[in-house]
């Protein structure tokens, strides 16, 4: 389950539709994966002891990570691109 979970933040991020559509919410991965809300934070939490919304969050920051190790890359622009509204909120 949590493969298929990490599988479709994967596919979202690597589509980058972040400046315009956002943050996955855990709503929409819920819809992806056609699980039920309840089912899919059991699951997750039992596999990885932390919740789906937490798991959201460290593959944002991983990504977060990624895009900083580039020099070119500024943090508002980072932010933009992890699909914050505003930068301070990253």
């Amino acid at each position: 389950m949590f493969t298929c979970f990490k599988n479709v933040l994967n596919l979202y991020f690597g589509a980058n539709p972040l400046e315009e559509s956002g943050i996955p919410t855990f709503e929409w991965l819920t819809l992806q994966l056609d699980f039920s809300h309840r089912y899919m934070s059991d699951t997750v939490k039992a596999e990885t002891g932390k919740t789906a919304f937490d798991q959201i969050n460290l593959f944002i920051i991983d990504e977060a990570k990624n895009m900083l190790l580039h020099p070119s890359n500024s943090i508002s622009e980072t932010a933009y691109k992890l699909g914050f509204k505003c930068p301070q909120y990253f």
